[in-house]
This record gives structure tokens, C-alpha cells and sequence, in this order.
């Protein structure tokens, strides 16, 4: 008993010693920073912060807690001697103001994490959950298939003709398009068909759709031959209102005359049966073709009309952020339609080509730009449109459909034996 009290006796002690802290992590704005990685140096033991930028951790007096987050400055912080049972804290972690880092990462850390050896991947989602859906072909079959890391859950063989891609909407549902028609997925224990829509239909009515509740919803949408670009809001019992609008005008004008030029040598080549004055057009130029000059005239109209202006909108927990590339502008609006900031990019890194991806957990853009042998990502801040490179992924060819989500890049590369596979790298 000598040698077993003193050592109770010690264990109580560190029993009595040993607090909680629940912290709140920002950033230098008050908003919430989510995933940050809070590790206690001295019992190595560590949390990451929630949604709402919160964590708890075990700890004593005397410990120090590290926190680490991708674009800011490391924070240490000392525990102080407490007699409370729980601390509460409020930590800010500012911008990462020294000279850009430039991350060089080669082959090696790039980890396949779907598509085996005869397999094509088409098109894939990353769920919240970090799962995805994925896309794919076998030989001649095509398969839609829920995934982990190595794991395939679920997967159902597809019999629709040529499916393309995947898309989720703002609902969170899950659309394939195929040639044919579009079609929504319902993933539980089992895929499942759910509707089937027209490309008509999906065209209209739900694609443009970025935001949707009870009693309002936010659409997108490209008209005046693609080139003027207009974001509306429709709410309960109210008349729709445009809250943001943009165009190219001298783009618009040359679409307009060509458009005109093809409805004027209809109606004068067309003889006695005249599909637009009969009520009997349905909108397609194709459809007016009566000789070689009607097919030049409609030829070029198409052409101009495919180039759509480079806007892209998304939506998350603040508002609806629209990437303005023809202006080179960043605007922000509230889900009430109110515009909250307006900002001009950084032109160097942002161009009429660039694409944009959204990491939906994180709440964070990026750009990316790929040629034959390289993969440039940049994160973009919206409030004040600076972009930062956050990777330079070399020794990889033919990179496409790049997408982040909670500090992961993933993207489709083809092998040399041209089936292409799905892989993902740590920013």
C-alpha cells in the first residue's frame, strides 16, 4: 500500500488539474474558420474546428496549444493557471502576410483514388461527407458508382445512352445528363432514378437555379444570344427583380445582325410555307436553313453564340458570389439580393479562360490554369479580389476537371494507356 498511495495520490492530482478548452476560432473579419488543425504539443493530442469555427481539447496549465491553417500565420498559445474546470477562448488568426510560397509538388505525393485498370472516369462529385460520386466507363458499360478512398460502396450499371456528366444542384441533388435527357440520382442504401427531365427542362427551369428556400429563389441566366448575363431574385408574393446584370455589348450587336441576317433571307428564300409566320418555328436556327448561304449565315451565328460571357456564380453560407470575368470584378450579394461588395480581380491571374472551383466546406475559391505538363491553382479572396498561388502540381500531363474540397485538389488525368483516372493531392 506504501507504493500504491502516492501513486493514486499523483494520479488524482493530474485528474484535478485537467480542464477543457472550448475555442473559437476567426479569422482577422469574425467569420468562422472551419478545419483548422489545434494540436496540444504537450499531450499530443489534437482537434480540428467545426463549421462554426469551434473545437474543444483537453489540457492543463503550462500546455501549449498550436494552430496551424492554410494562409495563416501559425498561432501559439500558452494555457495559463486556471482554477476553473472549463476555459473558454476566442483565437484570431491573421493573413500569412510574408512573400508568397510557392508549393512545388511532384508526382510522388499525387495519390490515385479511384478508377481501376480498364476503367474511364467520366465525371465525378465530392460530397460533403468527403465520398464521391463517380462517373464512369468499362469497356462498353457505363457505371455510377459511391465512393471512398479506395472503396467502392454502391454501384449501378447505367443504361441510358451516352451519359456525359454530373451535376449537383442547388437542392443538393444529384443530375446526370445524358444525350438523351437528364436524369436525378437519389444515393442512400441503393442508386436510384428518381425523375427523368427533358435537356428542355433542365435547361430552363433548374440549371439556372444557384439558390432556393421557403419563400425566395435566385436564377442565373445567359439571354440576348448569350452575351448579357442576368441574376434574378424571385421572393413569395413579390415581382422578380434583377439584382445583378452584365453584357458585351459590341458582342451582342454582332450575334443580333447575324441573327437578323439569317430571319431575313428565310422569309425571302422560304417560298409559300413559311414556319414563322405559320406559328410553327420552335426557336432553332437549324430549322430555317433553305440554301448554302442560310447554312454560312447560321454557321456563324452559332459560332458566336457558343462563346457565352464568362460568368460564373455560386452560392454559400454568406451570399451569392458572382466571378465577373468580363469586367474583371468580384461581386457579392446577399440571398435577399442585396449586393454586399464589389471588387476588381487580379488581372495577371484571371483571365476571359479561367476557371473557377468552389471548396464548399471551406467556403473558398480558387482558379486554376493546366497546359500539357503543369497545374497552377490560385486561391481567390472575394473581398478584396487578390489572388494567392497555393500549388504548382508539375510532372503530371493532360490535367482537367479540377476540384477542391476541404483542402484536397482532385482531378481527372489520362494515362498513357488513355483510360483516364481520378486523383487527389493535400494543398
Amino acid at each position: 500500500m506504501k507504493i500504491i498511495l502516492p501513486f493514486l495520490f499523483l494520479l488524482c492530482s493530474s485528474v484535478a488539474m485537467s480542464q477543457i478548452v472550448i475555442g473559437s476560432v476567426l479569422d482577422e473579419s469574425d467569420n468562422p474558420l472551419i478545419g483548422v488543425s489545434v494540436y496540444n504539443t504537450n499531450s499530443k493530442k489534437g482537434a480540428i474546428s467545426d463549421l462554426k469555427g469551434n473545437f474543444t481539447l483537453q489540457i492543463i496549465p503550462g500546455d501549449y496549444l498550436k494552430m496551424s491553417y492554410v494562409g495563416k500565420e501559425t498561432l501559439i498559445y500558452k494555457i495559463p493557471a486556471n482554477k476553473l474546470d472549463t476555459l473558454y477562448k476566442l483565437f484570431i488568426l491573421k493573413d500569412n502576410t510574408s512573400e508568397i510560397t510557392e508549393f512545388t509538388v511532384t508526382s510522388k505525393r499525387i495519390r490515385k483514388i479511384s478508377g481501376e485498370k480498364d476503367e474511364y472516369i467520366l465525371d465525378y462529385l465530392v460530397q460533403l461527407d468527403g465520398n464521391m460520386v463517380v462517373l464512369k466507363k468499362y469497356k462498353r458499360d457505363y457505371y455510377l458508382s459511391l465512393e471512398g478512398i479506395d472503396t467502392v460502396y454502391l454501384q449501378k450499371k447505367i443504361d441510358y445512352p451516352s451519359p456525359k456528366k454530373l451535376m449537383e444542384d442547388c437542392y443538393g441533388n444529384i443530375q446526370l445528363i445524358c444525350k438523351d435527357s437528364v436524369r436525378q440520382y437519389w444515393i442512400d442504401k441503393n442508386i436510384q432514378c428518381l425523375y427523368t427531365y427533358s435537356h428542355k427542362a433542365f435547361e430552363d427551369f433548374l440549371e439556372p437555379l444557384i439558390y432556393c428556400d421557403e419563400s425566395s429563389v435566385i436564377a442565373k441566366n445567359f439571354v440576348n444570344h448569350n452575351k448579357r448575363f442576368l441574376l434574378s431574385l424571385k421572393e413569395k408574393g413579390k415581382p422578380l427583380t434583377v439584382v445583378y446584370e452584365t453584357w458585351d455589348k459590341e458582342a451582342e450587336k454582332v450575334a443580333a445582325g447575324w441573327y437578323n441576317q439569317i430571319i431575313a433571307h428565310y422569309h425571302f428564300t422560304c417560298g409559300s410555307q413559311n414556319i414563322i409566320t405559320d406559328g410553327m418555328w420552335d426557336g432553332n436556327v437549324i430549322s430555317l436553313q433553305t440554301d448554302g448561304k442560310s447554312n454560312q449565315f447560321i454557321s456563324w451565328y452559332l459560332k458566336v453564340k457558343a462563346r457565352e460571357l464568362n460568368i460564373q456564380s455560386f452560392s454559400d453560407s454568406k451570399g451569392l458570389v458572382v466571378f465577373d470575368l468580363q469586367k474583371d470584378s468580384i461581386v457579392t450579394v446577399s440571398k435577399k439580393g442585396k449586393l454586399i461588395n464589389s471588387v476588381t480581380t487580379d488581372i495577371k491571374k484571371i483571365n476571359l479562360s479561367t476557371k473557377i472551383t468552389q471548396d464548399k466546406l471551406l467556403n473558398k475559391y480558387y482558379s486554376y490554369q493546366a497546359d500539357k505538363s503543369w497545374l497552377y491553382l490560385y486561391e481567390i479572396n472575394p473581398k478584396t479580389g487578390k489572388t494567392n498561388q497555393v500549388l504548382k502540381l508539375k510532372e503530371v500531363t493532360f490535367v482537367k476537371n479540377v476540384k477542391v474540397h476541404n483542402g484536397w485538389v482532385y482531378f481527372v488525368r489520362a494515362k498513357k494507356n488513355g483510360f483516364q483516372k481520378l486523383y487527389r493531392v493535400k494543398l
